[in-house]
């Protein structure tokens, strides 16, 4: 991971940071916002073909396909047109345990792996203290 901007830490201990988490497909931009102001949690998965949309703590889930620019020739953009992902966003809870249960009974799930995990959250610890360090 790669820390970016050190915003403040909450009440000692909990840092609120922008910071860049590299993965083997990917890496993924965690940008901090005004949290003591509202909560805005939200996530953009961007590809070739398209932007995943995440908004609204997952109250609103959708897709949007990419399409050619009318105005300038050569130049593609993201539709307008946005379809609607439906999601159980108010029962995530069962669905963490509905995910773990298959797990426990070597079914297939979306869990990640339990190496992948701990190696994030080592490489979250290490932003964590180099913050601490400064």
């Amino acid at each position: 991971g790669k820390l970016i901007n050190k915003n403040k830490i909450w009440h000692g201990q909990d840092p609120d940071i922008d910071f860049i988490a590299y993965f083997k497909n990917g890496s993924v931009y965690f940008q901090s916002a005004w949290e003591d102001s509202f909560s805005h949690n939200s996530i953009e998965l961007l590809s070739k073909s398209g932007r995943l949309a995440y908004e609204n703590s997952g109250r609103s889930i959708y897709w949007q396909n990419i399409e050619e620019d009318k105005e300038f020739i050569g130049y593609k953009l993201l539709s307008n047109k946005k379809e609607i992902i439906p999601n159980s966003m108010k029962n995530y809870q069962f669905q963490v345990m509905t995910m773990l249960s298959k797990a426990i009974k070597e079914q297939t799930n979306t869990l990640c792996t339990g190496e992948d995990a701990l190696k994030t959250i080592k490489n979250l610890n290490i932003i964590e203290k180099n913050i601490q360090n400064d």
